[in-house]
């Protein structure tokens, strides 16, 4: 458009008339729209924009103001509050009081140029909604390892994913954490015991909401057998001269297919409390001074197997184990104190370990097996008449050691007498001997 003469600004109502000649021709662009766009929030301007209130009471959202002339000031309002901020660039924080689920309106306001203003709702709301999760492949499985690997997916639309894990009802109490990758696929590698076994993968997503899936996993027997010595364990020692040596063969096979030997004894085990399980046990079976090496071996149609357990028979003369040592670090003298109050105060040591240290029948101290030392202070009143304090140490195997202090209470300075009499201070004693010998007692 060309120059006009008279003008009329539709924002201020203002009239303009220009003077003289009229300008080259020039073109008009609209101003881009003033808009406010938030740091951490879902949503648009049209439907409002929202976050998941996690408990906190204070709350700060921080954002940019777009297409702006000239200084902007930022206010939010609801019905606890009002907060505001003036700008100079396009960033603000604001810091809000939230005691839960509340609609805000943010206004962003033109305080120069154009003056213009805009207007959003900032909800703050509680995410009651669970995640979805889903183990992929079929809800029943059948396999012969001793390991199962989990995939599937998770997602929270809301407050958004935190964690999966996986439990499996034959290890009670233990969680496997799961590898969370891109747009939630997850995979976890669980043990399996034999039989069935039932596996749940749990997701949580930020907002403390949990929702499960599950899986069943029967880990059948296979036929060729499978030997496991339960009784002695590995690397046992020992002072017995014989013991039993007992444990189970896995496999689909009967218990009479099975041929369990040690040594020159064999025997048919019999059939365990699980399916494809079957139990061995070998009484009184000797040992030698020293290391044992057992071998335990099973023979069957379906193949064999065989396992050796290392026992070390101790045959050493058992050596005699001291009572605790202690050491009384205060009181320091063991015969006479002036105060009202003494610390009784010392260590004591154990090859085997302290359990416990008492003063006077009073517990002021518990060890246990890990407690080779342990230290003790005790304050005890001390009496006009004295005092006998009694300090007890004892191992985890109830050997102890005492030590007995009397104590006197002595509050009574001492008294110096001279040979040759003087005047005590200020007086001023006129003496011809140098140096002057101070005798008495």
């Amino acid at each position: 458009m060309a120059t006009v003469r008279d003008f009329s600004n539709p924002l201020t109502g203002e009239s303009l008339s220009l003077q003289g000649p009229l300008s080259e021709p020039v073109r008009l662009e609209p101003l881009p729209p003033l808009t406010i766009a938030f740091t951490d929030a879902a949503g648009t301007a049209e439907s409002g924009f929202w976050q998941i209130w996690d408990g906190e009471p204070r709350h700060t959202v921080s954002g940019r103001v777009l297409g702006a002339f000239g200084t902007v000031t930022v206010a939010a309002e609801s019905g606890r509050g009002r907060s505001s901020v003036s700008l100079d660039g396009d960033r603000f924080e604001l810091s809000l009081l939230v005691q839960g689920p509340a609609e805000w309106r943010f206004r962003v306001q033109e305080t120069g140029g154009p003056g213009r203003q805009a207007e959003v709702v900032y909800r703050f709301i509680t995410d009651n909604t669970a995640p979805d999760i889903e183990i992929h492949g079929p809800a029943e499985r059948t396999t012969t390892k001793d390991y199962i690997v989990l995939e599937g997916r998770a997602s929270d639309a809301r407050s958004g994913l935190a964690d999966v894990r996986v439990h499996s009802d034959r290890y009670a109490g233990q969680s496997f954490q799961a590898f969370i990758g891109a747009g939630g696929a997850f995979t976890a590698e669980l043990p399996l015991q034999r039989g069935m076994n039932l596996l749940t993968a749990t997701a949580v997503d930020r907002a403390g909401n949990s929702a499960s899936a599950q899986v069943q996993v029967m880990r059948e027997v296979s036929a060729a057998p499978r030997l496991l010595i339960l009784n002695p364990p590995r690397d046992t020692t020992t002072r017995a001269e014989q013991l039993t040596v007992s444990g189970v063969v896995y496999s689909s096979q009967a218990s009479d297919q099975l041929r369990v030997s040690l040594g020159d004894r064999q025997q048919s085990p019999d059939p365990g409390p699980q399916d494809g399980a079957h139990v061995f046990s070998f009484a009184a079976v000797p040992l030698q001074p020293g290391t044992n090496q057992i071998a335990v071996a099973v023979a069957s149609p379906a193949g064999n197997d065989r396992q050796v357990v290392s026992v070390f028979r101790d045959d050493s003369p058992e050596r005699e184990i001291a009572p605790p040592t202690l050491e009384i670090t205060s009181p320091s003298a063991t015969d006479y104190s002036n105060q009202e109050r003494v610390i009784v105060a010392g260590n004591a040591t154990s090859t085997v370990g302290v359990a416990q240290v008492t003063v006077n029948n009073e517990v002021v101290a518990v060890g246990g097996r890990d407690s080779t030392r342990l230290s003790f202070r005790h304050s005890i009143e001390l009496s006009a008449e004295g005092l006998e304090i009694v300090v007890v140490a004892e191992d985890i195997d109830g050997r102890s050691s005492r030590r007995t202090i009397n104590l006197q209470r002595d509050t009574d300075a001492p008294v110096i007498v001279l040979e040759r009499p003087l005047a005590p201070a200020p007086e001023i004693n006129t003496v011809v001997e140098s140096p002057y010998r101070l005798r008495g007692r």
